[in-house]
């Protein structure tokens, strides 16, 4: 992800990103970073492509046991629902 200035958990990125102009969409779009609100720190994915039907490729870190057991671990997903994220930050 490029780096804009943002600061603190994945939930707060949505906000931080508007308040630095940067456009906030629920609209996904490839190279841009999906955010999932929910939890005490949220969700971010990078989303390398958008499929024909709309659905999402997606690229991450730290998706509890995707790629390797526990955290910490890279995992890519392919065809998923671009409503499974509430915001797109696009750059």
């Amino acid at each position: 992800m490029p780096y804009w200035g943002g600061v603190g958990n994945a939930n707060q990125w949505p906000g931080n990103a508007r308040a630095a102009g940067i456009t906030v969409s629920t609209v996904p779009r490839a190279g841009s970073v999906g955010v999932i609100m929910a939890g005490q720190y949220g969700h971010s994915v990078w989303v390398e492509s958008v499929n024909s039907n709309g659905t999402v490729n997606i690229s991450q870190y730290n998706y509890f046991n995707a790629g390797g057991s526990g955290w910490g671990h890279y995992s890519e997903m392919y065809s998923v629902s671009p409503a499974v994220y509430d915001y797109y930050i696009y750059f």
